[in-house]
């Protein structure tokens, strides 16, 4: 592996340390704060030739590598090319399953990287097609987590295992 590699990895390894952190372990929600958690891949120095990356073996661990590329992304490119918040949601949810953790409706919005009504929106279109679930958090009848129904987990677990045998081949 790479050094940009292993640097984005401690990164993102710190970055998932400290949200715990701030939301007990468990879960991950959003706040009111306007930091931003992803900014120091922001600062990340563009390598001047980039070498193959081999995707990490675990399942985690590659969900993670390619929401790592897709934040990347923005440090060549304008946000604004890269509309897809459908598919964000649908991943950083698949990702906190992976881990064990729940992300409240606030936290999906956020981690969409668009506006709140705009993830809002498409939180609705995929509970309509039945990929997403609204759960009420037990402890805070305010507050709601997401989840992935059992067909959309289905379609991302088959998705990431093609993705991985194309990635090889």
């Amino acid at each position: 592996m790479c050094d940009e590699t292993n640097m984005m990895s401690e990164r993102l390894a710190r970055l998932e340390t400290a949200l715990a952190a701030i939301s007990g372990g468990a879960v991950l929600c959003a706040n009111d704060t306007a930091t931003d958690p992803c900014a120091e891949l922001r600062g990340v120095p563009a390598p001047e030739s980039p070498a193959p990356v081999a995707l990490p073996p675990s399942a985690p661990g590659l969900i993670e590598a390619l929401i790592a590329a897709r934040r990347l992304r923005t440090k060549y490119f304008d946000q604004d090319l890269f509309f897809d918040p459908a598919w964000s949601i649908l991943i950083d949810l698949y990702q906190a399953e992976l881990q064990g953790k729940q992300l409240c409706v606030s936290a999906v919005c956020y981690g969409s990287g668009v506006a709140e009504t705009t993830a809002l929106r498409y939180i609705g279109v995929l509970e309509q097609r039945g990929l997403i679930a609204r759960v009420a958090d037990p402890k805070d009848k305010r507050r709601a987590f997401l989840k992935l129904t059992q067909p959309a987990r289905d379609k991302l677990a088959r998705y990431f295992g093609e993705v991985r045998r194309n990635w090889a081949a």
